[in-house]
C-alpha cells in the first residue's frame, strides 16, 4: 500500500461563527503535482495556512508521509521535508539574493550559535556546504548574475524565482506553492511553469499549488481540488474537473431560466 505524501481528512477551520473550511478531504500521491483552485474567498489560502501549520484546524487530520502534523509548529515542518512559498513573497528586501536563499538552509544547520560565532571547523564546514548548494541553485535558476543584489530592488518575477530557490534549499520532498504566478506576465507564467515542471521531474518532488490561472493549473496538475465557500465541490483529473457542472457554476454563475448567469 502506497502511503500518500499528503493526506487531509475532514479538515474544518472556524473563526468564531465563520466556517473558512468545512470537512475538506483529499490525498496527494507521492511525486504528483496537485492543484487547489476556486473562486475568491473559496478557502484556498486558509487551507494552505492549515497545511503549513500557521492555523490550527478546528477538526480533522493532516498527515505527511503518514505522520500526523496537527501538533507541529511551522518551524518543525522543514525537518519533515515540507517547504512553502507565499503569495505575497516572504523575502527580506534589504538582504541579497544569496542571503535570502541561504535562509532556506537554516533549519539544517546544527553547529549552534557558539560554534558559529567561534568559527569552529564544524561551523565552517556547514556554512561552506550551504553556500555551495545555494550557488548551485542560483546557477540553475539563472539568478547568479544578481546574487549580491538586494532582493527588494529586483522585478517581481525574479523575486518569485528567488523564493522558490530558497524553498528548494530546504531539500523538501513536499513543496507547497502559494499562487506561484500571481501578478506575472504571460511570458513569466510560461517560464515559471517550465521551472516547476523541471523541478518536479528532476527532483521527484510532490508539489501542491494554489493558483487562479486555470491554463497554468491544467498544464501542470495531475489532479485538481476545487473549493467553494470552504467546501470541496470536486476533485479529480483536470479534464473531469473542467467539465463538472458544480465547478462551472462556481466560476461562471448558475444560469437562470432566461439563460442569463446569476
Amino acid at each position: 500500500m502506497i502511503v500518500p505524501a499528503l493526506e487531509v481528512q475532514d479538515v474544518s477551520l472556524h473563526f468564531g461563527a465563520v466556517a473558512a473550511l468545512s470537512e475538506v478531504s483529499f490525498a496527494v500521491a507521492p511525486g504528483e503535482v496537485f492543484a487547489i483552485i476556486g473562486p475568491n474567498g473559496a478557502g484556498k489560502s486558509s487551507l494552505f495556512n492549515v497545511l503549513s501549520r500557521l492555523y490550527p484546524p478546528s477538526s480533522g487530520r493532516i498527515r505527511v508521509d503518514g505522520r500526523d502534523i496537527r501538533d507541529l509548529r511551522p518551524h518543525q515542518l522543514p525537518g519533515l521535508g515540507v517547504a512553502r512559498t507565499f503569495q505575497n513573497l516572504g523575502l527580506f528586501g534589504p538582504l541579497s539574493v544569496l542571503d535570502n536563499v541561504l535562509i532556506g538552509r537554516s533549519h539544517a544547520m546544527t553547529a549552534g550559535c557558539w560554534r558559529t560565532g567561534l568559527r569552529t571547523s564544524r561551523a565552517r564546514t556547514e556554512e561552506r556546504a550551504a553556500r555551495d548548494a545555494a550557488h548551485a541553485l542560483l546557477h540553475e535558476f539563472d539568478l547568479h548574475p544578481v546574487a549580491e543584489q538586494p532582493v527588494g530592488t529586483l522585478p517581481y518575477g525574479i523575486r518569485k524565482r528567488v523564493e522558490i530557490a530558497r524553498a528548494l534549499l530546504m531539500r523538501p520532498s513536499l513543496l507547497l506553492l502559494d499562487e506561484p504566478v500571481a501578478g506575472m506576465s504571460r511570458l513569466e507564467r510560461s517560464e515559471v511553469a517550465d521551472l516547476i515542471t523541471e523541478i518536479h521531474q528532476h527532483r521527484q518532488l510532490t508539489v501542491v499549488l494554489v493558483e487562479h490561472d486555470m491554463s497554468f493549473v491544467m498544464r501542470l496538475a495531475q489532479h485538481v481540488l476545487v473549493l467553494d465557500f470552504g467546501k470541496s465541490i470536486a476533485c479529480g483529473t483536470p479534464d473531469s474537473v473542467q467539465s463538472d457542472p458544480r465547478v462551472l457554476a462556481a466560476y461562471l454563475g448558475t444560469p437562470d431560466l432566461d439563460g442569463e448567469s446569476s
